[in-house]
C-alpha cells in the first residue's frame, strides 16, 4: 500500500507558498522539497531510534531473509528498510512516523501476492506484519481472531482441535490478510461466500496512526470498503472471522485428453450455471497445452461437502471417459 500523504504534503506546501507569494514557486524551491529517498531515509532513522531491532536496515543480518520472504520472486523489490512491529501499538506508532516523514511504504502480510508493488516497495519502507501472528478462538467458538502475519495453515491447525473450520485460502501458504481483503475464493464459496464475507470485524490502523475497529456497528463505511478494498484503507492488525463446524468433504481429481475437451467445456458451463447454493462445492478447472507433446489435457479438481463419492456436483465430468480419476472422502478440510 503506497501512502499518498507525501503527495498531499507537497501539494499543500506548493499551494501555501504560491498563495502567499507566487514568485517563490521556482525550480530551486521545488528541488528543495523532500524527495522520496530523503523522506524514507528520515523515516528509517526515526523507526530505528524508536524501535531498535524491529527496524532492519540493508546491512542488517535479517534484512535479506525478510526482503525475500515472498511466495513469488516476481514480487521481490528492494525497500530502504523493513519495519517489523510486534503489536498494533507499534504499527500505529510506526504509521505516525511514516506519515510525519512523508515516506512512501508498502505493507506485507503473508507475502503471497505475486506482482511487483502489491506488497513490497523499492527505496521505501516495508511494513512487515509477520510478528502479528496471534490466533484466539472466542469463548463460544463462533469466531476466531487472527493476526495479519498468519497464513491459513496456521489458522486451520489452530481450529482443528476444536472441530472448527473457517472460510480461507485453498492453499495453505496463502496469507490471511491479503486474501481476506481482496475477496478470497474458497472451495465452498458458493454456500458460505468469499473469505471477506466471513470477516465480522477488523482492527485497523489508519494512515495517521489512529486505531479503529470496523464492523457492522462501528466505522461502517470502512467495514464496507475493506471487503475487497485490498490494502488501500489502512493496516489491518486483527481479523475476527466466523467459524463453522469442520466438514467432511468428498474430493475428485479427473484428467481428460483432448478427445473430450469440447464435452469438458460443456460440463464446466453446466457446473457454473447449475450450482446448488445449499451444498458447498467448488473446483479448480484447467485446460493446458503441452508444447513438447503438442497435446491438450483438461483437469478438474473438485471439492464438495458431504460423503457422497464421487461428489454429485461434478457428475457431468464423471460421465466422460477419463485417463485418470481419483475420488476421496476425507476430514478435515485443510
Amino acid at each position: 500500500m503506497f501512502s499518498s500523504l507525501l503527495l498531499a504534503a507537497l501539494s499543500g506546501a506548493v499551494a501555501a507558498t504560491s498563495f502567499a507569494n507566487p514568485g517563490n514557486l521556482t525550480l530551486e524551491y521545488l528541488e528543495s522539497l523532500p524527495t522520496l529517498s530523503s523522506g524514507t531515509e528520515y523515516a528509517c532513522n526515526q523507526l530505528l531510534k524508536r524501535f531498535g531491532n524491529a527496524l532492519l536496515s540493508m546491512n542488517s543480518t535479517d534484512y535479506t531473509t525478510q526482503a525475500q520472504d515472498f511466495y513469488d520472486i516476481r514480487a521481490v523489490l528492494k525497500p530502504r528498510c523493513i519495519f517489523m512491529p510486534t503489536d498494533a501499538l507499534q504499527v500505529a506508532s510506526g504509521m505516525s512516523i511514516l506519515a510525519s516523514c512523508g515516506a512512501q511504504f508498502a505493507i506485507r502480510g503473508g507475502g503471497h501476492m505475486n506482482f511487483p508493488g502489491s506488497n513490497d516497495i523499492d527505496n521505501g519502507v516495508l511494513l512487515a506484519l509477520n510478528l502479528l501472528n496471534d490466533i484466539e478462538i472466542s469463548p463460544d467458538n463462533s469466531t476466531v481472531s487472527v493476526g495479519p502475519g498468519n497464513r491459513w495453515v496456521d489458522v486451520y491447525e489452530a481450529l482443528a482441535p476444536y472441530d472448527l473450520y473457517c472460510i480461507g485460502g485453498r492453499m495453505k501458504t496463502i496469507g490471511v490478510s491479503g486474501l481476506s481483503l481482496i475477496g478470497g475464493f474458497h472451495y465452498l464459496t458458493n454456500k458460505y461466500g468469499f473469505a471477506m464475507d466471513n470477516v465480522v470485524s477488523y482492527d485497523v490502523v489508519l494512515g495517521n496512526g489512529t486505531q479503529v475497529v470496523a464492523s457492522t456497528t462501528s466505522n461502517v463505511d470502512l467495514f464496507w470498503a475493506l471487503k475487497g478494498g485490498a490494502n488501500n484503507f489502512g493496516a489491518v492488525t486483527k481479523f475476527v472471522i466466523k467459524t463453522l463446524p469442520i466438514p467432511q468433504i468428498s474430493t475428485t481429481l479427473q484428467v481428460f485428453d483432448e478427445s473430450v475437451v469440447r464435452e469438458f467445456i460443456d460440463a464446466t458451463v453446466d457446473l457454473a450455471k447449475n450450482q446448488n447454493p445449499e451444498v458447498g462445492a467448488g473446483s479448480i478447472i484447467t485446460i493446458t497445452y503441452n508444447t513438447t507433446t503438442k497435446g491438450i489435457s483438461a483437469v478438474v479438481r473438485g471439492v464438495q461437502e458431504g460423503i457422497k463419492s464421487p461428489p454429485s456436483s461434478f457428475h457431468k465430468f464423471s460421465d466422460l471417459p477419463s485417463v485418470l480419476t481419483k475420488n476421496v472422502v476425507q476430514r478435515p478440510l485443510n
